[in-house]
């Protein structure tokens, strides 16, 4: 298991390859916390974007490691959603 620093810093990478990908407009307006209160419903609605910005970015670790801990650390989720 990857160390909570290794997924949060795996998580930002994520979105900020997926907030890159978008553009600023289309991330202001996707990567909201009010729009998707976690990040199960973030997911739901967005896995083409998440598996479109893993296309973009290496992380140290598993992607599914890296989602389940957003899944359960909510305060992490909406962190990487501020990146």
């Amino acid at each position: 298991m990857a160390s909570e620093t290794t997924l949060f810093e795996s998580a930002q990478a994520i979105y900020c390859a997926a907030a890159d990908y978008l553009g600023d407009k289309k991330a202001d307006l996707l990567l909201d916390s009010k729009k998707y209160p976690t990040f199960t419903e973030f997911r739901r609605d967005n896995q083409t974007l998440l598996n479109k910005a893993l296309t973009r970015v290496k992380v140290d670790v598993n992607e599914e490691e890296v989602y389940n801990f957003l899944e359960k650390k909510d305060s992490w989720y909406k962190s990487s959603l501020l990146i």
